[in-house]
């Protein structure tokens, strides 16, 4: 007998086995299923989610920018004189301090939009051009007005200024909308406009009574981004701020802090793994045996018309395989279906834009891994599993069952 027609037996009888033991094989199938849906979907995803968060640090040079707050303990205020003092630093290309406080209204009072300082080193998906000197970016429909038909347009918008203690009037001024940004993109809070630093402070600055100047150098601000002129000088730069009092640290620190759940991710995913391969491991194992056993007359039988232990050792481990791998590709199937869409939601709880086309072959490597760490196990069980029934004597065996 040939290796070809013994390949070619062999594969044809595992087939025939597996469509007369149907009620045998579905034990197999789902174990094959629910080993590679979870691994594969859990490891896809924590690779898709850390990838996407690193590129979009990485090519948005968020790794040679430091975040400067002052909600923490014995931190230096974040005054005019302060932001002037990091302005001036050797390593620093830019500093881009976080100003809030101010809303701006349509002159029909339609719509309010808070103000937000639009900061480079987080600019919205898509935004090229930051707000030029009495500029500002909206979404692009929001409060039932359609800001993008407004695009290029100086606006009459109305703010708020304080006239005395708990007093104040609407006042009015120019803008003009230089563009707009996706709606659903909300680092900074829901519908907001993004303009130049210096519009933002003189809008929050008149709504406390103060000018820019003063308000800078009384209230300050609460945070701010410094961007380092080199990712090489982080190190160097941030000691420097915190010798001079700064709360400060490096954003790139948040790429080993992923919230909530995707911190998880990694042990979550190893114990799947190892859980879904004991279970098929088990599974095989225990199936492989029952099976033998009820059909140890029909493997005797086999031997008695020529086959040898290690072709019908074959014979069994290449029907685990085939019930295991028909799961396997159902799991993986499923799995390289869910992953992309699941990858889309999880990157935008972290603010990170995912690159679509890398979504889709990391799961389908992922899978086809772990398909094949699945095979492989369900052959080493059923190797294991089908010595002890093939260490019976034919004749015997026969005899026993009545032949």
């Amino acid at each position: 007998m040939t290796t070809r027609k013994t390949l070619r037996t062999t594969l044809g009888w595992a087939l025939l086995r597996v469509r007369r033991g149907e009620h045998r094989a579905a034990p197999l199938v789902v174990a094959g299923f629910v080993t590679v849906l979870l691994t594969a979907t859990l490891g896809a995803l924590l690779w898709n989610v850390q990838s996407t968060v690193t590129a979009d640090e990485v090519g948005g040079g968020s790794l040679a920018v430091l975040e400067l707050r002052t909600d923490v303990a014995d931190a230096r205020p974040l005054t005019g004189s302060a932001l002037d003092l990091l302005a001036g630093l050797p390593d620093v290309a830019a500093v881009e301090p976080a100003i809030d406080g101010a809303s701006i209204y349509g002159a029909d009072g339609g719509w309010v939009l808070p103000v937000v300082a639009f900061q480079a080193s987080q600019a919205p998906p898509g935004v090229t051009a930051p707000p030029g000197p009495g500029e500002f970016l909206a979404p692009s429909a929001t409060q039932g007005v359609d800001f993008a038909a407004l695009v290029g347009e100086e606006l009459d918008v109305g703010f708020t200024t304080r006239t005395g203690a708990d007093e104040g009037e609407s006042a009015s001024r120019r803008l003009r909308l230089s563009g707009t940004y996706d709606p659903s993109w909300q680092v900074y809070g829901p519908a907001v406009a993004l303009t130049d630093v210096d519009t933002a402070v003189e809008l929050v600055a008149a709504r406390e009574g103060l000018s820019p100047r003063a308000y800078l150098d009384e209230r300050g601000v609460r945070s701010a981004l410094v961007v380092a002129r080199d990712r090489e000088a982080v190190p160097a730069l941030t000691a420097d701020l915190r010798a001079r009092g700064f709360a400060a640290s490096p954003l790139a620190d948040r790429l080993g802090l992923l919230p909530g759940v995707f911190s998880l991710l990694p042990a979550a995913t190893a114990i799947v793994a190892v859980v879904g391969l004991l279970l098929l491991v088990v599974s095989t194992f225990t199936g492989v045996a029952a099976s033998a056993k009820v059909q140890l007359r029909d493997l005797a039988l086999l031997r008695v018309h020529g086959w040898q232990v290690s072709e019908i050792r074959a014979l069994i481990t290449t029907e685990s395989m085939l019930v295991t791998g028909l799961g396997a590709v159902a799991g993986a199937l499923v799995a390289i279906a869910l992953v992309p869409f699941l990858s889309v939601v999880a990157a935008e709880q972290v603010g990170a834009e995912p690159a679509l086309g890398d979504l889709v072959w990391r799961p389908v490597l992922i899978a086809a891994g772990a398909m094949l760490i699945s095979l492989l196990a369900s052959a080493g069980a059923a190797t294991l599993a089908s010595r002890r029934s093939l260490s019976v004597d034919p004749y015997i065996a026969v005899r026993a069952e009545g032949g």
